[in-house]
């Protein structure tokens, strides 16, 4: 079966994720994919009440709860994007790019529904 891609430039994108982006010895490149690894092993419980204030379905729950610490990291500046793929990501982020994929979206939305709890709690406390 052949798959079907949503956005015409998806599989560009995906072949050209596999690149090392910027310029790395392979030592070096190696060290990096390391700290992606250990993040990506973290699991994050993800309150049952967000999942329901921001109507998540089941599998946006799960991808949130295994990638939520790596999206973190990577926006954070606190690990650096290995591939093309996670530099885009990273600049959907900061709103210098307009997301592609789910991914891009979902954690978007997660972020954003911090921001707002956040703005709401600083209210509370002004008041």
């Amino acid at each position: 079966m052949v798959r079907q891609e949503k956005h015409p430039k998806a599989a560009e994108r995906r072949r050209r994720a596999r690149v090392n982006l910027w310029g790395a010895t392979e030592a070096e490149f190696e060290q990096h994919k390391a700290s992606h690894r250990r993040l990506l092993a973290i699991r994050t419980k993800i309150d049952p009440s967000l999942v329901k204030a921001l109507l998540l379905t089941p599998q946006e729950h799960e991808h949130l709860s295994r990638f939520s610490a790596w999206y973190e990291a990577l926006c954070s500046g606190r690990i650096a994007p290995l591939t093309e793929f996670q530099r885009h990501f990273v600049e959907v982020y900061y709103g210098r790019e307009a997301p592609h994929d789910d991914h891009e979206r979902l954690w978007l939305r997660w972020r954003e529904a911090f921001v707002n709890d956040a703005a709401e709690q600083v209210e509370t406390l002004e008041v």
